[in-house]
């Protein structure tokens, strides 16, 4: 591993720390992609997760563009991979990151798709050991709404077709500030 890239906020680096990156050989990047999670907000479709979903995956896109093609870029630099790049759940802004790479690179849309839907059962996966092994996590998660922690795939689906609507997620990378060359190293070195 060469690269780890954390998507959280700012807020939730200085709330929970990092994994001691400075005991690893490593590069750490720091790309928050949103300044604040939706825990605080009352959402109407909050009971919908595909509402939801939708909705907060194109509000990532249209509040925080640059910080995606920041994270892209990380992953482009020379010697960068392997790489990890992450967030709290690792389904929400790391799916959003992973649709926009993949797509980027011509991964078919249902294969990023289902990869998005593995989510789901990591996500249960948490909540089991959480509810053993960590109280405290346990009783956050309870308290948080269905949509915040699901995992539906249509929502990214829904994404998808909407970014492709004005042409390829490829085209839509770009848009948002990709340069070409970032997408064609990526390419030479994730694509058989």
């Amino acid at each position: 591993l060469h690269t780890v890239i954390d998507l959280r906020s700012d807020g939730e680096l200085a709330e929970r720390g990092t994994f001691p990156h400075a005991e690893h050989p490593v590069t750490f990047r720091h790309a928050p992609v949103i300044d604040s999670t939706w825990q605080h907000l009352d959402r109407p479709d909050a009971d919908d997760p595909v509402a939801f979903l939708e909705w907060a995956y194109h509000d990532m896109l249209r509040l925080g563009p640059e910080r995606f093609v920041e994270a892209i870029e990380h992953l482009s630099h020379a010697d960068a991979l392997p790489a990890v790049f992450h967030c709290a759940a690792g389904k929400d802004r790391t799916g959003v990151l992973a649709m926009l790479l993949l797509g980027s690179l011509g991964v078919p849309h249902d294969y990023i798709v289902a990869d998005y839907a593995l989510t789901g059962e990591g996500i249960e996966r948490m909540r089991v050991w959480a509810q053993r092994e960590a109280p405290e996590m346990w009783a956050r998660l309870a308290d948080t709404p269905t949509a915040f922690m699901a995992a539906a795939p249509e929502a990214m689906a829904r994404v998808i077709d909407n970014i492709c609507a004005g042409g390829s997620i490829r085209d839509y990378a770009l848009s948002l500030g990709v340069h070409p060359d970032t997408l064609d190293r990526l390419a030479d070195q994730l694509l058989e």
